[in-house]
């Protein structure tokens, strides 16, 4: 017996999580077996339990003993599916055929080496935007617009495979961030070291802006910092945003050199915990 899920109301990107969700829980199927019709059942049953909360445990008498013939998704979110397999096939992760059967086509579909590799569910995947966003969010609420729709773009970038792109924009990101704490250190002084520290700032490049920021940093707040907040704060804080400025520099100026794929990968995993250190900092200037 199967039974048809009412159309899902999600976002395109929340589509991809269940896919990529389906895609790693399955990515030991035989040949033979991964084609597009069973894997949008084996997404429709994620779809159950994630959207409309059916428990196969708690509901034994809506599941039969093979998963995939237990639900079917509408026939528009079939299509929905197909959509997100074809971003999947352009971003490498994904490729129409049998693995060792080259002249195999659609609607047979396999992992790439790469693909195996990044559908592995992680806390930061860029491959996983929905999921990526949705935990920033749950962690810092009021997180700031504009390093949103940077690190959108980064992500949205990193995919397409346009490195030096996502480099320059998660460069912004993190620079925007350091910039708020910047902001929230100088409202925490009085008002004549704050004159002054925005005169030394105010239109200044974004090294001397970090100098003048650490010089009364480590004088006036770091002594008074403890646990989590003073916990690899060097590396952390200053660090990353190093890191990724010099990533930023070396991509926006006419150099030739591209980023490498594993290193921006590997920041835009990192850049998460540089922003929630960022912002605890933020809430210890503001707090009385």
């Amino acid at each position: 017996m199967t039974e048809q899920l009412s159309p899902l109301d999600i976002s395109h990107d929340e589509m991809r999580s269940i896919v990529l969700e389906t895609l790693d829980h399955r990515k030991n199927t035989p040949a033979a077996d991964m084609q597009v019709g069973p894997l949008s059942e084996w997404i429709a049953t994620i779809a159950a339990k994630r959207h409309f909360k059916i428990d196969p445990v708690k509901e034994p008498d809506r599941w039969n003993e093979f998963w995939r013939t237990t639900y079917v998704l509408d026939p528009h979110d079939i299509v929905r599916v197909q959509d997100v397999l074809w971003d999947l096939i352009v971003e490498g992760i994904i490729r129409p055929g049998y693995a060792l059967l080259p002249a195999s086509t659609w609607p047979h579909i396999h992992l790439t080496d790469k693909g195996r590799e990044r559908v592995q569910v992680r806390d930061f995947s860029p491959y996983d935007p929905d999921g990526y966003f949705g935990r920033l969010s749950k962690a810092m609420p009021d997180l700031d617009e504009v390093v949103v729709t940077y690190l959108r773009e980064c992500l949205v970038t990193f995919r397409a495979g346009c490195f030096l792109s996502s480099t320059v924009t998660l460069g912004c990101a993190s620079e925007r961030a350091f910039l708020l704490l910047v902001d929230a250190y100088a409202d925490s002084l009085d008002e004549e070291k704050k004159i002054q520290f925005k005169r030394d700032t105010d239109g200044r490049p974004i090294k001397r802006v970090r100098d003048e920021f650490m010089r009364g940093f480590d004088g006036r707040v770091r002594p008074r910092l403890s646990g989590d907040l003073k916990d690899h704060l060097d590396v952390t804080l200053d660090g990353v945003f190093t890191l990724l400025r010099t990533m930023r520099n070396e991509a926006g100026h006419p150099t030739g050199r591209s980023c490498p794929e594993e290193e921006i990968h590997a920041s835009i995993i990192l850049f998460p915990t540089y922003l929630k250190k960022i912002y605890a900092l933020i809430a210890h200037l503001k707090s009385p």
